[in-house]
């Protein structure tokens, strides 16, 4: 299946694949890597913590997510803004957590079955909201 920008998966395959190369900065190395870079050494045991700092940082990237517009310095943020853009740095990093976590059964291809078939917190399959995720 092919979505997004060319990006593709095969559950029956069990692979996924994902497009980040553009730089940020790994916020606890302060290093410029790639967002596959920055996932790859994530700490075990602050994984998610640490995970919501590198995707925010990804998502907020003009070459990432580009959504750098909604907090730009100087101007105005609302509050349900700022809540909204952490529910999605939330969900994401949940989601990329258990991406990267992987070997204990929670790898892409068992979280996508997940929401194929509408299981745990996934109730509406990928139609489920962020804030479910967070």
């Amino acid at each position: 299946v092919t979505y997004a920008d060319g990006l593709r998966y095969n559950l029956s395959e069990g692979w996924y694949e994902f497009k980040c190369n553009c730089p940020i900065r790994a916020t606890l190395s302060d290093k410029m890597m790639t967002l596959p870079e920055a996932l790859s050494k994530l700490d075990a045991q602050n994984q998610l913590r640490e995970c919501k700092e590198v995707v925010r940082s990804y998502l907020l990237h003009p070459q990432g997510g580009d959504l750098h517009a909604l907090l730009l310095e100087g101007e105005t943020v609302e509050e349900n803004t700022r809540r909204k853009l952490d529910t999605f740095v939330d969900a994401v990093s949940t989601l990329y957590a258990r991406m990267v976590g992987g070997g204990d059964g929670s790898g892409i291809s068992v979280l996508l079955r997940e929401m194929a078939e509408k299981r745990h917190v996934y109730s509406n399959g990928f139609a489920t909201s962020c804030a479910c995720l967070t």
